[in-house]
């Protein structure tokens, strides 16, 4: 009714009306002839055409409405399949959420246990530390003793020999006291251009200066005494030449090894042997470690072949 043009649309057992007269008018017809074609139509076929087109008017409201429900259906639904994709989307996250929070809190446990084990090695390793400082000081402290005793000693054996002159012409086989240990022995060598000759007290061969012996009545060597009291001299024993730590610990290999040599310096000893075997090399790392900064060691190194190899450190004393 709006454009009076056809919708090409078949409407079976729907009645419409022929729009003759509005066709009329719309192509030019004069309007005088389309009201008087009006005047003539019957009154029923007025209100027939009418009623048809309010009729075709609902009908279309009708339609409108059908499809407009029909979209919105189609949305409904669409709507409802975007719900249950975000719905199994959430699911998947929250899954994938709780498996991340379960891994972390696993490597935070782990963590943790790590931490402390790392802890409870150090507070052992702290422990160890204090309780090896405090034997070692201890050590310093009975070797600053024994150096103050030999101090002591070396200073009245130095004023004793003051008043003496060293002998000269020292031969082989002669008898000589040595000065400051109450020891006979016997020459071995005369004395080299630096004054040091060779001699032996008992079973040791001993190297000494010419000045720190004096010669003697010729009798055969005599052994050493019995050590004196602190301060009054210094006793020489015999101490061998290698010391065997193999299967001991570090901390107690150093303790025989400080005094082994505290023992070999009292003798004129220059160099002794240290057997500590190969095994992982621990027991050879701590005592060289110890030996760096030992003050009766000059220097040391590893024996050669057949004085050891690797499982032995020799060692030369000042």
């Amino acid at each position: 009714m709006e454009t009076l043009r056809p919708t090409y649309r078949v409407l079976m057992g729907v009645p419409g009306s022929s729009n003759a007269l509005e066709i009329s008018q719309k192509l030019g017809l004069s309007e005088e002839v389309v009201r008087r074609a009006r005047a003539y139509m019957a009154r029923e076929k007025v209100d027939y055409e009418a009623l048809l087109s309010e009729a075709q008017d609902h009908l279309n409201k009708a339609q409108r409405e059908r499809e407009e429900a029909r979209r919105d259906r189609d949305e409904a639904a669409a709507l409802l399949e975007r719900v249950r994709a975000e719905e199994e989307k959430l699911a998947e996250k929250r899954e994938d959420v709780l498996t991340r929070a379960r891994a972390q809190a696993r490597e935070i446990v782990q963590g943790a246990q790590a931490e402390t084990e790392r802890v409870i090695k150090e507070l052992r390793r702290a422990a160890a530390d204090a309780q090896t400082a405090a034997l070692e000081r201890e050590i310093q402290k009975a070797r600053g003793d024994l150096r103050a005793q030999a101090e002591a000693v070396g200073d009245l054996a130095q004023r004793c020999q003051g008043a003496l002159s060293a002998p000269e012409g020292l031969m082989p086989g002669e008898t000589v006291e040595l000065i400051g240990h109450n020891l006979k022995a016997t020459v071995l060598s005369p004395p080299d251009n630096k004054g040091e000759l060779q001699v032996q007290a008992g079973v040791m061969k001993l190297n000494v200066h010419v000045s720190n012996v004096r010669r003697g009545k010729a009798s055969a060597p005599q052994s050493a005494p019995a050590p004196r009291a602190p301060g009054k001299g210094l006793a020489v024993r015999s101490v061998a030449s290698e010391l065997d730590v193999r299967g001991q610990t570090v901390e107690e290999a150093s303790l025989h090894v400080d005094k082994y040599l505290d023992d070999v310096a009292q003798t004129g000893l220059r160099e002794v042997f240290i057997i500590h075997g190969k095994g992982t090399g621990a027991l050879r790392a701590g005592l060289h470690k110890n030996l760096r900064n030992h003050p009766h060691v000059k220097s040391f190194r590893l024996g050669n072949y057949g004085e050891g190899d690797a499982g032995v450190t020799v060692v030369e004393l000042q």
